[in-house]
C-alpha cells in the first residue's frame, strides 16, 4: 500500500467539489424549471453522475499510485469526497431553503399533513399536531442540511464499498 494521504486529500477536495457542484445544480435545476424533486430521472441522473464522480477519483487514484488502490483507499477516499461534498451541499442547501426557496419546506410540511390524514383518518388532533411538530423539527433548513451531509457520507460508503470492490488491485494482483 502506498502512501497516498496527500494525493488523496487533494482528490478529497477537488472531486467533493464535484459532487457538492452535482447536488447544487439538481437543486437550482429543480427550482428553476418547477421539476417534482421526487423525478425519477433527476434521480437517476445526479446518481449516475455522482458515481461517475466517485469512478474518476478513484480512477486518478490508482494512476497517481501505479495502478494501486486498495479497498481501505477507495473507502477513505470516497468517505472524504462524501464529506467535502456534503458540507458545500449542507451549505447551500440551507441557503436554498432559508432564502431562495422557502415555500418548498411549506409545501414538504403539506404534504406530510395530507398523508398523515389519509393514512390515519381515525387520529385526533393532538395526534395529527404531534405528528406535524415532528415534520416541522425535521424540515427546518438546519436539519436538512445536516440529513444531507449524513446522507452524502451514507451514499459515499455505499458507492465507495462496491467501486472499491471492483476498482481494486494489489501488487500479488
Amino acid at each position: 500500500m502506498n502512501n497516498s494521504t496527500p494525493i488523496t486529500k487533494s482528490l478529497a477536495y477537488n472531486y467533493g467539489l464535484y459532487l457538492g457542484l452535482i447536488t447544487i445544480l439538481t437543486a437550482v435545476l429543480i427550482y428553476a424549471f418547477s421539476i417534482e424533486p421526487e423525478n425519477s430521472m433527476i434521480s437517476i441522473v445526479t446518481t449516475a453522475l455522482t458515481i461517475v464522480v466517485y469512478f474518476l477519483g478513484f480512477s486518478t487514484l490508482k494512476k497517481a499510485q501505479n495502478g494501486l488502490m486498495s479497498l481501505g483507499e477507495a473507502i477513505k477516499l470516497g468517505l472524504a469526497m462524501a464529506a467535502v461534498g456534503g458540507v458545500i451541499s449542507a451549505v447551500y442547501n440551507y441557503v436554498h431553503y432559508s432564502f431562495i426557496y422557502p415555500e418548498y419546506i411549506e409545501i414538504i410540511r403539506e404534504n406530510a399533513f395530507m398523508k398523515m390524514q389519509a393514512s390515519a383518518p381515525e387520529a385526533s388532533a393532538a395526534e395529527l399536531d404531534q405528528g406535524m411538530k415532528m415534520t416541522e423539527m425535521f424540515t427546518s433548513p438546519l436539519a436538512m442540511s445536516l440529513f444531507s451531509i449524513v446522507g452524502s457520507l451514507i451514499f459515499g460508503l455505499i458507492i465507495s464499498l462496491v467501486l472499491g470492490l471492483f476498482m481494486k488491485k494489489s501488487q500479488e494482483q
